[in-house]
């Protein structure tokens, strides 16, 4: 499933900014529509006393629609009273297999169960027949996409309600990740991020760029990485978009929340100086001093028109020291011959 991923604006792209874009796309799910963010399904069920009794036993699944019985087969026996893997739970209609996080107790909750006690929600995972239901409702309800707010998970829920083919249960959507409330999740999966990076680096699946526009040899904060190659990368090896940003449109929010993180780093371009007619010493000598090597693989990387172009404005040199660089890239990685070269005759 593609995602969409927001990234910072300018032709470069600081690789820790980089990590931390991938990782908020992930924990938002950004891009993912339908069906897509429909992650299970939640039921109701009856618990009974009899359900902890020997060494098999059955539950009560209450839904509008219908009532079936679960069957289950006991496990493992804690102390003091048996006791039963929820992970073994199988249901025969609706089918599927019961989830409950692992960190509930989940033995205590059916040993407690009582009679008078009323039905409890529970996650299930989807069956085939439950997908095949939710594309043929999807175009009555209200569209449904990453991240799903509130408010469109309210909206989309009533309609699915009021349905009139609706099933016994209701579906469970994606949670809506925040930011600001769980910025400790985002800084650990953008650490993770940052090590994925750091390896399709050393595989030479992208090159990187110093703030003085050397090639990076590391790939550490403050390496610059151009869009292109970024763009290029994310989609082969992540599966991954940019949002789309309409002209006149602001920065997003996620924008906001990676620069909010990233202030520390330095812009990988200086503010371009308009050019005059008079160099300075100091300008011919660092134009001159250009590393041919630099010069063509940013060129290489480029698609598109005006490759030559785009390359002197990266570099703020002329477009006719580009193609000199270039010569001198090709020059130098030719074999030597092993012809000697002709003398001219006086």
């Amino acid at each position: 499933m593609t995602l969409q991923v927001d990234l910072p604006d300018g032709e470069l792209i600081e690789c820790t900014r980089l990590a931390r874009a991938i990782a908020l796309a992930r924990l938002t799910k950004q891009g993912l529509t339908g069906i897509a963010c429909v992650v299970g399904k939640v039921m109701k069920i009856q618990l009974s006393p009899r359900a902890v009794v020997g060494q098999t036993g059955a539950i009560t699944v209450d839904s509008e629609a219908d009532s079936v019985s679960v069957r289950f087969r006991q496990r493992y026996t804690p102390a003091g009273h048996p006791g039963v893997d929820p992970r073994l739970i199988q249901s025969g209609r609706p089918s599927g297999l019961l989830i409950i996080d692992e960190q509930s107790n989940a033995v205590d909750l059916f040993a407690e169960a009582r009679a008078d006690q009323g039905p409890m929600s529970l996650p299930y995972k989807l069956t085939d027949e439950d997908r095949a239901l939710l594309v043929r409702l999807l175009p009555d309800l209200p569209q449904l996409q990453a991240p799903v707010t509130l408010e469109a998970r309210e909206a989309f829920l009533d309609a699915y309600r009021a349905h009139p083919d609706r099933a016994g249960w209701e579906p469970e959507l994606l949670s809506l990740f925040d930011p600001d409330v769980e910025r400790g999740r985002l800084d650990d999966l953008s650490l993770k991020c940052q090590q994925e990076l750091r390896d399709d680096f050393i595989e030479q699946r992208f090159a990187a760029f110093n703030s003085d526009h050397s090639r990076a040899k590391l790939l550490v904060a403050g390496a610059f990485i151009p869009r292109q190659m970024v763009l290029d990368y994310l989609k082969q090896r992540h599966d991954m978009v940019p949002v789309p940003r309409r002209p006149d449109e602001g920065v997003s929010t996620q924008t906001a929340v990676l620069a909010s993180t990233q202030s520390d780093v330095r812009s990988a371009v200086p503010e371009k100086v308009p050019s005059q007619d008079g160099r300075s010493s100091k300008d011919k000598m660092r134009e001159e001093g250009l590393d041919p090597t630099d010069v063509y693989e940013y060129h290489k990387q480029l698609v598109g028109k005006a490759r030559t172009k785009r390359t002197a404005e990266y570099f703020e040199v002329s477009g006719s020291l580009v193609r000199r660089k270039i010569r001198q890239y090709k020059e130098r990685s030719q074999p030597a011959s092993p012809f000697p070269v002709p003398v001219n005759k006086k």
